[in-house]
């Protein structure tokens, strides 16, 4: 990678991913508590997506010999309502790492740095 800002970008987004996890795992716990079973289920299939795509940025640094820099990861949110309460949360949560793919998209583009 050539533009260490987009390295840098690239970093938080592993972060971020794992965050996304972390998130999803705290909601399939509130699930869990609620005797939401199935909801449940559908938030771990959400937090194994979450690590597949954290595992894709950390490969791509790997294999384009970057460096990776894991970053501490904050705390999920855990006080939620109501399962649409956690759904609200869930969409409003995708609508902030769909805008930071969209700005690592354009960075890339901006910068020239891409395969």
């Amino acid at each position: 990678m050539k533009s260490e800002h987009l390295l840098e970008e690239f970093n938080k987004q592993i972060k971020y991913e794992l965050e996304s996890a972390y998130l999803y795992f705290a909601m399939e716990a509130y699930f869990h508590a609620e005797n939401f079973s199935g909801m449940a289920q559908w938030m771990r299939v959400q937090t194994q997506e979450e690590l597949a795509h954290a595992a894709k940025f950390f490969d791509f640094l790997i294999t384009s010999n970057s460096r990776v820099e894991l970053a501490e990861l904050s705390g999920p949110r855990k006080d939620w309502k109501s399962p649409l309460d956690v759904f609200k949360a869930v969409y409003k949560h995708e609508q902030f790492v769909t805008s930071r793919i969209n700005e690592l998209y354009q960075l890339a583009q901006s910068e020239n740095d891409y395969p």
